[in-house]
C-alpha cells in the first residue's frame, strides 16, 4: 500500500529540504544523496552544502521508493532494428505511474508556494518530457553540475544552484 495514496500522509513531510543563498528552498527527493557522517555532503555552487541528518535520509529513502520511473529497466522496449551481429537496438519509453505522479503534484504545489525547487533524478524529468507533461510540473527539476565538476566523480561533484533541468 502507498502511504502518500488519497493524501494519507503529505509526501513534503519526507523531503529533505535544503536553502540555497538566495533563498530559494530545495525539496530533496533522491535516495542518492549522502547518509549522515558521510564525508562528501552535497555542495552547491552558492557556497551552501546539504548534509542530511539520518532521519532526514531515513524519510528520503520512504519517498524515493515511490517516485518510480518505469522503463528503466527496458520493460516494454520496442526493437528499433538488429545489427549483423544479432545486437539488439531498443527504444526505452519512459513512463511515471499515477501514484508518482500524484506525489509530484503535491511536491510542485508547495514548492509553488514559496517560490522553491523539487529536487528529482534526471530519469523523472525525462520521463515527464516524455509523456508532454511539462506544463503540469512548473517546479520540478534536476540537478546540473558546475561545468568545472561534470565529469567528476558523484561525491565530487558541486551543483550549479542558479541552473536547474527541467522537462
Amino acid at each position: 500500500m502507498n502511504p502518500f495514496e488519497d493524501a494519507m500522509i503529505d509526501p513534503v513531510a519526507f523531503c529533505g529540504v535544503h536553502k540555497l543563498a538566495n533563498g530559494v528552498t530545495v525539496f530533496v527527493t533522491s535516495a542518492h544523496l549522502p547518509r549522515e557522517g558521510d564525508p562528501s555532503p552535497v555542495k552547491f555552487s552558492d557556497g551552501t552544502v546539504y548534509a542530511p541528518s539520518r532521519a532526514e535520509a531515513e524519510r528520503i529513502a520512504i519517498l524515493a521508493k515511490y517516485l518510480r520511473v518505469e522503463g528503466l529497466d527496458g520493460e516494454n522496449a520496442v526493437v528499433v532494428h538488429r545489427d549483423a551481429n544479432g545486437t539488439q537496438f531498443v527504444r526505452v519509453t519512459l513512463r511515471l505511474s499515477q501514484e508518482t505522479l500524484a506525489i509530484l503534484d503535491a511536491l510542485d504545489f508547495a514548492a509553488r508556494r514559496v517560490n522553491g525547487i523539487v529536487w528529482v533524478s534526471l530519469p523523472i524529468v525525462s520521463a515527464i518530457r516524455e509523456m508532454s507533461m511539462q506544463g503540469r510540473y512548473q517546479r520540478v527539476a534536476a540537478m546540473i553540475s558546475t561545468p568545472e565538476t561534470r565529469r567528476s566523480a558523484p561525491q565530487d561533484k558541486v551543483v550549479l544552484a542558479a541552473a536547474w533541468s527541467v522537462p
